[in-house]
């Protein structure tokens, strides 16, 4: 399963390895089969959306009934999916997503995924998938989907994948690589001088590095971590709720900056506030969103939008003095 933009993903899976979630025939047909799955496991053959996948699920019985009610009501109304299903706190929407990815990727364990379960692998042109491993894309080579549980991706110099994610691991970009979008839970993502993804770059708790060149179409995200751009563009705006952003160089953004309150069960504020840097020759187009304390620093060459929740504070030079 890949996750992107919007704090929901594309829920398109990897064929015979992750079963889709978008616009699930399975998942939809039968709310209590849902639930049963979720607490008491599966195995054996499934059919969803007209393929066959044969995989276990471990149970997942530690999760109390508000977790379990979280985690569905999230998936159930995600990805296409319309559930009626009352929908929960919005500012726990990045919980629900790290928690679902987590316990749905469950049925990897213990299935063989394309041959592998263990180890580091090297995708092909059709694709890659591993639990406990890294991946390798290959310089040049056009491949698939490629997905993993514990480890990083790394796709080199020139290649071509369609999805890439993961759930403990990094994932870096070579110059010029390009893929459909990018997604993990706990790790950092960097897009090389160049690389192109066409739809979200999202992590929940890493670092986000856009180097020269870069371009993704649409929102980049994350909730813990600094967000750089240098000379980079991105069409469907910037959204984090504790990490720092750096806007810098001839970097462009549509779509606009927002960071967000966190409420709910866990508080993901930093011990001081962000800090957002838009520096000289950088545009933001789009409004600029604050819903808690920010220090928000604009050179005074730079270019933004109407700004709500916080004062700008100007600066002259490459960077502010404090």
């Amino acid at each position: 399963m890949t996750l992107d933009g919007e704090g929901q993903g594309s829920g398109q899976g990897l064929p015979n390895v992750f079963p889709p979630l978008a616009h699930s025939d399975y998942l939809m047909a039968d709310k209590q089969r849902a639930i049963g799955i979720v607490l008491n496991g599966l195995s054996g053959k499934v059919m969803v959306n007209a393929n066959e996948f044969n995989s276990v699920m471990p149970p997942m019985s530690q999760l109390n009934d508000d977790e379990l009610a979280n985690i569905l009501t999230f998936v159930c109304n995600s990805w296409g999916n319309q559930s009626p299903l009352a929908r929960r706190d919005r500012d726990m929407q990045h919980y629900y997503l790290l928690t679902a990815l987590v316990v749905l990727t469950g049925a990897l364990i213990g299935c063989d995924v394309n041959g592998h379960v263990n180890g580091d692998v090297t995708a092909t042109q059709a694709g890659a998938g591993t639990v406990n491993g890294s991946i390798h894309v290959p310089a040049g080579i056009h491949s698939g989907d490629v997905g993993t549980v514990n480890g990083s991706i790394h796709i080199d110099d020139n290649a071509t994948v369609g999805t890439a994610g993961t759930v403990n691991g990094a994932v870096d970009m070579g110059a010029h690589a390009t893929a459909d979008s990018l997604s993990t839970v706990n790790g950092e993502i960097t897009l090389g001088t160049g690389a192109h993804v066409a739809r979200a770059v999202t992590t929940v708790n890493g670092a986000m590095d856009l180097q020269d060149g870069a371009d993704v179409g649409g929102r980049v995200e994350n909730v813990n971590g600094h967000i750089v751009l240098a000379a980079a563009h991105v069409a469907g705006g910037l959204r984090t709720v504790g990490g720092d952003i750096d806007v810098t160089g001839s970097s462009r953004v549509e779509g606009g900056i927002v960071v967000e309150k966190s409420s709910g069960w866990f508080n993901w504020n930093t011990r001081r506030p962000p800090r957002i840097v838009i520096g000289p020759a950088a545009a933001i187009q789009g409004p600029l969103r604050f819903e808690r304390e920010v220090r928000l620093y604009v050179s005074d060459k730079a270019s933004i939008g109407p700004v709500t929740g916080a004062t700008v504070i100007r600066f002259s030079g490459d960077r502010p003095s404090d």
